[in-house]
């Protein structure tokens, strides 16, 4: 903007204008011509306040800082950066450094400005700039949490509603008067429960006498023999040393409940 101002000033004064687009010196002469600026407004505060830890060196009337790397082959302004004061303008200078970055955060912003200017606390001033750009704050923000609604009338009082999975045995948890007391039985045989989606506790005072035993049930072992297919004699005759069977302890749970292995239907 103060560089296409400058040019207005320019073709004013001269009789020959130049319409072409902005050049590279012009850009350049323009940023020097704010830097002077700046430096006028707040040169004398810049040299107080930091006159014991940074050496100074003026060059053109602009403020830079005196390194360690004048004998490298980096560029003028990686040598000697230029030191900006906290000024209005510089902190325009971050927000558009910010925005060239991507919208990168507060150390990659930084690492793009010491390539020219060396900032004062620089890390304070780039994060208070950052923490106002309004595109990282709708990236960063978090998602909105809204109020629970209230529970339906069916499930206000306890065991109002219940369920049962159909799909497999249903299993009672012994201990404290709870015993188990009945299985689902599919077909001719029994179907071991995959998971649990509701379970349920009873007493056995609330069963009748023969449902609560669960001697009106088979035995899974029973059922599962019924769906086998019938032998057929085989014409080869026996193996000569058969490999005796071992037999595996009975698995239990804490409570003395017997872990019954998953049965399938062999259909």
């Amino acid at each position: 903007m103060v560089a296409w101002m400058l040019r207005v000033l320019n073709n004013a004064k001269k009789t020959s204008r130049i319409i072409s687009e902005l050049k590279s010196k012009e850009i350049q002469s323009v940023k020097l011509s704010v830097i002077i600026i700046v430096h006028r407004e707040k040169l004398s505060e810049l040299k107080e306040k930091y006159a014991s830890s940074i050496q100074f060196s003026k060059e053109f009337g602009i403020v830079k800082v005196k390194t360690k790397l004048i004998l490298g082959e980096d560029s003028d302004d990686f040598q000697g950066p230029v030191v900006p004061p906290d000024h209005p303008i510089m902190r325009l200078y971050i927000e558009h450094a910010h925005k060239t970055m991507m919208q990168s955060g507060v150390q990659t912003t930084l690492n793009w400005i010491r390539e020219h200017y060396w900032v004062p606390r620089g890390r304070r001033i780039v994060r208070e700039v950052v923490s106002k750009c309004v595109v990282c704050k709708i990236h960063s923000s978090k998602p909105v949490q809204p109020d629970t609604t209230p529970l339906p009338l069916d499930t206000l009082a306890a065991f109002q509603v219940t369920g049962v999975d159909l799909a497999g045995a249903l299993y009672l948890r012994q201990g404290y008067g709870i015993e188990r007391v009945a299985k689902l039985q599919v077909g001719n045989g029994f179907i071991r429960l995959l998971q649990r989606l509701y379970p349920l506790e009873m007493s056995v005072s609330d069963l009748p006498s023969d449902i609560a035993l669960g001697e009106n049930f088979p035995e899974p072992n029973k059922d599962s023999d019924r769906l086998k297919s019938p032998e057929v004699p085989s014409s080869n005759p026996p193996a000569p040393n058969p490999v005796p069977e071992i037999s595996r302890p009975v698995k239990q749970t804490r409570c003395g409940r017997r872990i019954v292995p998953r049965q399938r239907l062999n259909l």
